[in-house]
């Protein structure tokens, strides 16, 4: 599960999305969000999930 600090983050760089101003392609935390394999495993999901909360904690940390 996306941790609330990940959603955070997510939120505060897509919500009431503008082009130009903001976006996924402006997210610190895009390139481990991003995917291109639409389907997963459970495991492979979870992986995913705490690859995306590590990155979110980690920018938070820094931007703290």
């Amino acid at each position: 599960m996306l941790t609330p600090e990940t959603l955070q983050v997510c939120k505060q760089h897509y919500n009431g999305y503008q082009a130009k101003i903001n976006g996924c392609d402006k997210c610190p935390i895009r390139a481990q969000c991003i995917t291109t394999k639409p389907t997963r495993t459970e495991q492979e999901l979870q992986a995913w999930e705490q690859e995306v909360n590590d990155a979110s904690a980690k920018w938070l940390a820094g931007h703290a």
